[in-house]
């Protein structure tokens, strides 16, 4: 058959594959899988490093890539793949370093997998996983690991770890457990959102050996699995810099995780929480903190010694007041208070690095003075409240470019040439919504603008 007659047939089958992406001796090729298939393609074997088949409707691995044997980067997200050959485990033990399987319908590995020592990059995310090889421990270069959303791997996984550790801890002379053999990952995202932990109630106790021994953790993903409890063993992963445990069921944090000192972002958001311990000023280096959609009613003092941290959501709680000393976080840039019963600011608040500040849908009726230092503040929100004039303060602010009043009980008579006047600028570009919702930008005399007294 003639080189036409093979494009030609590649052309017509284009409905089976949509394409492959082939990086070779720095040349990119685009084909089909049958061109694979083709010997006249076997000189260039040897040195493919890099394929792409993500998103081609595959139904089984593509056996024939096995002849790329310097294959450094394999990527089939997005197909329809169920089981890998072992063969992978042998061909490139020593050069695959990047393997995507997320989104196929992946039911179980081969123990080969293990053989691939430079794997540094694993994506099993969105399968069918029920179990993991105990193998897979033995890709110790491992710095992204991702297993997410495997609805059957919870209870699993559990086993997996307890008998992994089972077999390979010895009982030291004071009864405390070391690993025989084991070489921590340098680095490690473990990603286990919506992966039922929840099934097993002992899950967090069998996996107090994981915490000890995989020291190389950076980032743990436990979100989405109706979690009653965190594990107590949290704080003896020095490296954790990330941790989100948002929508599970948690009704208090365990003591341990404020021993998390090296975390900088820490996700609780929607769960049960109703109050935290003042020992959340022990996270010194906490820069991002989310506790949106709580029932919160007060903030800990603990919070205003987190001088580090420049995001803090407390959205969609119970709060009805804020720390006398919320004024100590000048790091600050993002502030987020909406959806909560707030009255009053406390009068210390400003934060003079703030740019964001989202106090929608309170109660507040007035704003303390100092708010005028947030001399950076670009976005303030403060509809839905009980604002019955436009707070002087605003009008102090030089970087304020949008603003949000509407839904409150301001006096018609307020008119966008007042806040002109007393703002001393011209208000033309800027994002100004009125009391009605509208933005003001349009008309410069409306009733309904937004503007002081003068």
């Amino acid at each position: 058959m003639s080189e036409d007659s093979n494009i030609s047939e590649i052309e017509e089958t284009k409905h089976e594959l949509k394409y492959i992406n082939v990086i070779a001796s720095l040349r990119e090729i685009g084909a089909e899988e049958r061109i694979i298939k083709n010997h006249r393609l076997g000189r260039l074997y040897d040195t493919i490093t890099t394929i792409t088949m993500n998103h081609c409707s595959l139904k089984r691995f593509p056996v024939e890539i096995l002849h790329c044997t310097q294959l450094r980067f394999l990527n089939l997200n997005d197909n329809l793949v169920q089981i890998l050959p072992p063969e992978i485990g042998d061909v490139w033990a020593s050069t695959l370093e990047v393997l995507d399987l997320g989104h196929n319908s992946v039911f179980s590995l081969p123990f080969t997998i293990g053989r691939l020592s430079k794997l540094k990059h694993l994506d099993l995310s969105f399968n069918s996983l029920a179990t993991l090889p105990l193998e897979l421990f033995n890709c110790n270069e491992i710095i992204f690991f991702q297993i997410d959303n495997n609805p059957n791997l919870g209870l699993s996984i559990t086993r997996m770890f307890q008998t992994f550790f089972s077999s390979t801890l010895r009982f030291n002379s004071d009864g405390s457990n070391t690993p025989n053999s084991y070489s921590n990952p340098k680095s490690l995202e473990l990603n286990l959102s919506n992966s039922n932990l929840e099934e097993n109630k002992m899950c967090f106790d069998r996996y107090q050996n994981v915490f000890i021994h995989f020291s190389g953790f950076t980032r743990f993903n436990f979100s989405n699995n109706n979690l009653s409890t965190l594990p107590p063993h949290l704080h003896r992963v020095k490296t954790l810099l990330c941790l989100d445990a948002s929508h599970n069921k948690l009704s208090d944090v365990p003591p341990a995780l404020f021993q998390c000192v090296s975390l900088t972002e820490l996700y609780l958001g929607n769960n049960n929480l109703n109050s935290l311990p003042d020992s959340l000023s022990m996270l010194s280096n906490l820069r991002l903190l989310d506790l949106d959609h709580n029932y919160l009613n007060v903030l800990p003092e603990g919070l205003c010694f987190l001088t580090k941290l420049t995001k803090l959501s407390v959205q969609n709680n119970k709060l009805t007041a804020v720390p006398d000393e919320i004024g100590r976080l000048n790091a600050l840039e993002d502030l987020n208070l909406s959806q909560n019963k707030i009255k009053l600011l406390p009068a210390q608040i400003g934060m003079t690095n703030l740019m964001t500040l989202n106090l929608e849908f309170n109660s507040i009726s007035q704003l303390p003075n100092l708010i005028a230092k947030m001399k950076v503040l670009k976005v303030c929100k403060l509809n839905d409240n009980l604002l019955t004039q436009v707070p002087i303060c605003l009008y102090q602010l030089p970087s304020l470019n949008s603003f949000t009043l509407d839904n409150n009980p301001l006096p018609k008579s307020i008119t966008r040439s007042t806040f002109s006047k007393v703002l001393g600028r011209d208000t033309s570009n800027k994002n100004i919504i009125s009391r009605d919702g509208s933005n003001s930008n349009n008309s410069s005399n409306s009733n309904n603008g937004v503007s002081g007294n003068n």
